[in-house]
């Protein structure tokens, strides 16, 4: 009998992998506006990590994350042209900032350590587009974001087993998502009120 472990976390990757595939849609049809730093960022941690998995003898796991990083890429890749065109300072501060710590997450021997540093990349590389989807939420899917926070949510429930070192990482997944689905909704709605109230 499968454990429900594995069903469950296959059914994160098959969701999150759909609504990666209807972000690009939506961004390639000029929809959305997505941040090429976080993209980036997101796919350099995937592809690393898939690396990483590779190495270790994690063959599925190495896919799943080499997958993630092509789809993020991808993501990137159009946000060059079509996404966001003026990263502001801030954005690039934070982004050099998340490449630096990179080399750090990778050297570090000690399981805690890396696993806290990788999730400190994660979030570094969220905030472009967490202060992008707050001054301007009609650029960002809704809909996709809160499919992510689903699909992170069934991903840290089919963590085994459950610790600190393995759970830290997923959970900030889930936390960024969630942020990101959030603050586009409480700003659609703001902006929704404010055009109302002008009428």
């Amino acid at each position: 009998m499968m454990d429900y472990h594995a069903i469950v976390g296959g059914a994160s990757v098959v969701g999150s992998l759909f609504a990666s595939l209807k972000y690009i849609r939506d961004a390639a049809a000029g929809r959305i506006k997505p941040h090429a730093f976080t993209w980036i960022v997101w796919s350099l941690l995937a592809g690393l990590g898939s690396a990483i998995a590779f190495i270790g003898g994690a063959t599925v796991n190495g896919f799943v994350l080499a997958l993630g990083s092509a789809i993020n890429f991808g993501v990137f890749v159009i946000a060059l042209r079509l996404g966001t065109s003026r990263p502001t300072k801030a954005d690039w501060v934070i982004f050099l900032a998340a490449l630096a710590i990179i080399p750090v997450w990778l050297a570090a021997k000690e399981p805690l350590l890396a696993a806290i540093l990788v999730s400190i990349i994660n979030q570094m590389g969220s905030i472009p587009t967490m202060r992008k989807a707050w001054h301007s939420p009609q650029d960002e899917s809704l809909g996709v974001f809160a499919f992510y926070s689903a699909m992170s949510l069934l991903s840290v429930l089919s963590v085994t087993p459950f610790t600190l070192v393995t759970a830290l990482y997923p959970v900030v997944i889930l936390g960024s998502n969630s942020l990101i689905f959030l603050e586009i909704l409480v700003r659609r709605r703001s902006v929704q009120a404010v055009c109302a109230d002008s009428l």
